[in-house]
């Protein structure tokens, strides 16, 4: 192996890595941080029933959100990106990914009383 393809090796190894490492990052911040707050906090919570709204869970219950919400989980997306260099491919796979997320719900979710009013209950886990 020459030196050149050694390095071109280096730089792609490197760029996967970063790629990984910025999908795990965006999920943990965008899906994780910022969906714990939209439950956690009331003023947050008025803006996300919308997305809580929906009968029937499935992927479009993604995009069914508050204009609000779509700000504050963009933010928790920009702000990685800013202060740590995520690529851009990283964004793209982890926004790709986490918009797949509620076609894997079941289909009929059942309603249980939380903290801040009925959530659906999407799986075991989940359920009291």
């Amino acid at each position: 192996m020459s030196a050149r393809e050694f390095l071109t090796n280096v730089v792609i190894l490197s760029m996967v890595v970063q790629i990984f490492a910025g999908v795990v990052i965006l999920d943990f911040s965008a899906g994780y941080l910022a969906h714990r707050a939209l439950h956690f906090f009331p003023v947050l919570w008025r803006f996300h029933r919308v997305h809580h709204s929906d009968d029937f869970v499935d992927v479009t219950t993604t995009y069914r959100t508050h204009p609000v919400e779509t700000v504050w989980r963009f933010l928790f997306v920009v702000v990685p990106v800013w202060m740590i260099g995520i690529p851009a491919l990283a964004v793209v796979i982890q926004r790709l990914v986490g918009s797949q997320w509620h076609s894997g719900a079941r289909q009929y979710p059942t309603l249980t009383l939380g903290r801040s009013g009925a959530v659906p209950c999407l799986g075991d886990a989940q359920c009291p």
